[in-house]
């Protein structure tokens, strides 16, 4: 493989890697070189598979359900996960795991929450109080407990342990 320069953000040293569609073919920027996915180490590939798994709101969104070969739909889920946009922000580092492409809008359009609704939900399920959230969003304590409220109807939740479960089973984090 013919080696290259990493745009800023990326490193050749195979901690970090960058995802792309390229001619249809999904390929990686990996260790310096550019490769195909499928020529990624397998405990790379076990991440985003695994992840899949969590992921079933993009996973419904896509279709991707409907894919019965399990390297083509990981394939499939990658692509619209990852390689959207070439951004020089790795999509997965050794650190820190991997950094989807798929935006916070997308996620509570498909759970049926407002936008501002998921910001809420997010900052719960990292124990965030109603007085702290109030002060991140900058809105007030009253309205966070509205959206709290809400959050509980649209999900079917009944507390806010239930809430960080949900958000926790559904990838929903800071």
């Amino acid at each position: 493989m013919k080696q290259f320069n990493l745009p800023a953000g990326l490193d050749k040293k195979g901690k970090t890697l960058e995802i792309y569609l390229l001619d249809g073919e999904l390929r990686a920027d990996y260790k310096g070189e550019r490769i195909s996915f499928w020529h990624l180490p397998e405990h790379i590939i076990k991440v985003f598979r695994r992840e899949m798994n969590t992921m079933q709101f993009i996973v419904k969104k896509y279709d991707l359900d409907k894919i019965e070969n399990d390297n083509e739909k990981l394939e499939a889920y990658v692509a619209a996960t990852y390689g959207i946009i070439f951004n020089n922000t790795p999509d997965w580092d050794e650190d820190n795991g991997t950094h989807p492409e798929i935006t916070d809008l997308d996620a509570a359009k498909f759970y049926g929450i407002s936008y501002r609704e998921y910001e809420v939900l997010k900052l719960i399920s990292n124990g965030a109080t109603d007085q702290d959230i109030a002060a991140r969003l900058n809105i007030s304590p009253f309205t966070v407990q509205n959206h709290r409220h809400n959050i509980l109807s649209k999900t079917g939740c009944k507390n806010a342990a239930d809430l960080t479960r949900f958000a926790i089973t559904k990838n929903i984090t800071v």
